[in-house]
């Protein structure tokens, strides 16, 4: 872990922690830094039709397209060193990029932390053993049911038995190669219809070699027309009230990611955060050597203000659980 720490990066993460805490003291948003870390979205293609996904259930109402590995580098170069972590989603599946596996490699060997996330279904051996030789850091795989029928009430489309052979292919190879990355992390998202699996899940994560099992609370959006609904089990859900979409907690006037990250979708534009899927207030395309231009831009500084004095107005804020406590 060592590897992905460095002076620059120290000094860049305090540099962001005080201005976000200045920002919130002052009600203006001050910031000094780069992001310590972004998301940059390999594509939108997919070949699942999960109902709460804006791709899945086909609304994402912007254009389709991949990254080209040109633009990923510059993107991923214009904000070295202090870049740290990089989440390579968004929408769609990851692994369905012809070139994901290099665009590891072009963050592994600036000693970024990689994240990816993928649903398993175009997974294979020989896909598994480049991400481990190329480095990817952490990959979380879907795996929101254990028996084929609850597995596709959500994942439409999709077999249970690619994802568990996913995690199981991944596994095995980073042993023969005595790697501890990437690591597996199983990821069950909680519904009414499989609430009652997730013990079962745990289980089945350990058997299939994943390093951790994370059960996670699924957002709603209004648009799957009923067809998964919130668990009954209130432990498992993230609103206090499901029918209106009322996250439990607090909103208050703040928000650490609009801090220390930034998302581009494949075409180059800046975005927030990963709830604005339809790049409503985007920021302005990415053009190389122009980040500094998005990141303390006009657009981008409008957007923490209305943070720090109206955040309840800001739509995609309204289903978000990021600054639901006070501290965070």
């Amino acid at each position: 872990m060592f590897r992905y720490i460095s002076f620059a990066r120290v000094v860049n993460l305090i540099k962001l922690y005080l201005s976000f805490w200045v920002s919130r003291i002052l009600r203006k948003p001050i910031h000094w830094g780069k992001p310590f870390a972004v998301s940059v979205e390999p594509g939108t293609a997919c070949t699942l039709h999960c109902p709460e996904c804006p791709t899945g259930a086909g609304v994402l109402n912007r254009l389709a397209g991949k990254i080209s590995p040109g633009l990923f580098r510059d993107i991923v170069v214009d904000m070295l060193p202090e870049l740290t972590v990089l989440n390579l989603y968004l929408q769609g599946e990851p692994m369905m990029h012809p070139y994901f596996a290099e665009m590891v490699i072009i963050a592994s060997e600036k000693n970024i932390y990689t994240i990816t996330s993928s649903n398993g279904q175009v997974f294979s051996r020989e896909l598994a053993e480049k991400l481990v030789e190329n480095g990817l850091s952490e990959i979380y795989f879907s795996l929101d049911g254990v028996t084929q029928e609850t597995y596709q009430r959500y994942r439409k489309g999709g077999s249970l038995e690619k994802v568990k052979s996913a995690v199981r292919t991944l596994a095995e190879v980073k042993r023969e190669k005595r790697s501890k990355f990437p690591r597996i992390i199983a990821q069950f998202i909680v519904f009414r219809h499989n609430e009652h699996e997730v013990d079962d899940f745990r289980k089945l994560a350990k058997e299939l070699g994943a390093d951790k099992a994370e059960v996670k609370t699924a957002q709603f959006n209004e648009f799957s027309g009923n067809e998964v609904e919130p668990p009954v089990n209130g432990r498992y859900g993230r609103y206090a009230d499901a029918d209106k979409l009322l996250l439990k907690g607090k909103n208050y006037n703040h928000c650490w990611k609009s801090w220390m990250s930034m998302v581009f979708t494949w075409d180059g534009t800046a975005l927030p955060c990963c709830y604005d899927k339809d790049g409503k207030y985007s920021f302005g395309k990415y053009k190389k050597g122009n980040f500094d231009d998005l990141w303390h831009g006009q657009k981008n500084e409008r957007f923490r203000s209305l943070i720090l004095h109206k955040k309840s107005e800001i739509d995609i804020c309204s289903n978000c659980p990021e600054g639901r406590n006070f501290l965070s």
